[in-house]
């Protein structure tokens, strides 16, 4: 309810009855302000939008679970997905990720301050969502940088990329409505050669020439059967994954995440790749810190959809084997050491 009123509209009247009802739940405690709790929650509420968008799936989890019948793979290609309200999943994204959005700045500010000749061209965000990340970097390199004052003499390549044409569209809406002047194109990440071509076709630009920018997309590659990488093993994810209804090993999964980097080395060894990932924690220590971590939500969102979220130090060693070099200056973790489940990392 929270999230219908925040989604569509506070001021539209259909919602009036909701509130209503919502206010009557919070005056069941005698101890809040319940027109001060309603407003706290509503302007969190954005935070769970993409929790509440997989509600499709939850529905579902009988079929999925004991008749093999996922969501995911019931539609044809070129369908509307089924198992998540993708509308939805892109409004909440843009507002909890927000936070660490803003925890990219300095790495921005400092590469876009570099001598000219040596900056990127311009910025390529595969998995764009709405496209406010491209719509924050642009502002930030415009008002801090020595290439915003040179922005004329040097504009700077703005490039969408989703493998969602919904988000797509939602990207190019809201940009063109800033006069942000951006190009946008289906890409999947788990594809990086075809991603060039198509940059180089449709752009005329060059993959290698540009910054690359992903949050929270990597977990979200399709997966793929590759050869074993006995160093990527170690250490071992104690999560737990399946794709297309079939079990897979830790082995699979840290193999595939290797391979995954491996493809991506060759376009991003020029300008870097910035990166904000989820992950997921040991479930043992998990049990140790209930309330302390979102890792259930994420566990069951992700695993349910066949997404791959491993844990914080399995991820930084699979991009050891796979051959990137961490920036450690950049690195941050949150929300602290001892529980990770979202980290930001910049590689070369």
């Amino acid at each position: 309810m929270l999230l219908y009123i925040s989604h569509q509209d506070a001021s539209l009247n259909n919602t009036s009855n909701i509130q209503t009802e919502i206010k009557n739940i919070l005056s069941q405690d005698k101890n809040i302000q319940i027109n001060d709790t309603y407003e706290y929650l509503v302007s969190k509420s954005k935070s769970y939008g993409v929790t509440t968008s997989y509600q499709p799936i939850f529905s579902n989890l009988d079929d999925i679970i004991f008749k093999d019948k996922n969501l995911i793979y019931d539609r044809k290609i070129n369908d509307k997905e089924v198992h998540v309200n993708r509308k939805l999943n892109v409004w909440g994204s843009g507002g909890a990720h927000k936070t660490y959005f803003k925890k990219i700045d300095a790495i921005i500010i400092d590469m876009f301050n570099m001598p000219i000749d040596t900056q990127p061209h311009g910025i390529a965000d595969m998995g764009c969502g709405d496209g406010m990340f491209l719509k924050h970097l642009y502002e930030l390199i415009l008002s801090k940088t020595i290439r915003g004052e040179q922005i004329q003499k040097h504009p700077l390549i703005l490039i969408g990329a989703d493998l969602n044409q919904v988000a797509l569209n939602v990207a190019e809406e809201n940009l063109k409505a800033l006069n942000i002047n951006s190009n946008f194109l289906i890409g999947d990440i788990s594809d990086p050669k075809k991603y060039q071509n198509n940059l180089k076709l449709n752009f005329n630009v060059e993959i290698s020439d540009l910054l690359h920018v992903r949050s929270f997309l990597d977990h979200n590659r399709i997966y793929r059967k590759v050869k074993s990488n006995q160093e990527a093993s170690k250490p071992r994810s104690m999560c737990a994954y399946s794709y297309k209804g079939k079990y897979l090993s830790s082995e699979d999964i840290t193999s595939n995440l290797v391979h995954h980097f491996s493809l991506w080395k060759k376009y991003i060894k020029k300008h870097g790749l910035i990166l904000l990932e989820l992950h997921g924690i040991d479930p043992a220590f998990s049990t140790l810190n209930k309330c302390s971590t979102p890792t259930i939500a994420y566990e069951a969102t992700h695993g349910y959809s066949d997404q791959f979220i491993v844990e914080y130090e399995v991820f930084l060693r699979c991009a050891q084997v796979a051959g990137l070099e961490k920036i450690e200056k950049y690195s941050k973790v949150f929300p602290s050491d001892e529980l990770v489940t979202i980290s930001l990392n910049m590689f070369m």
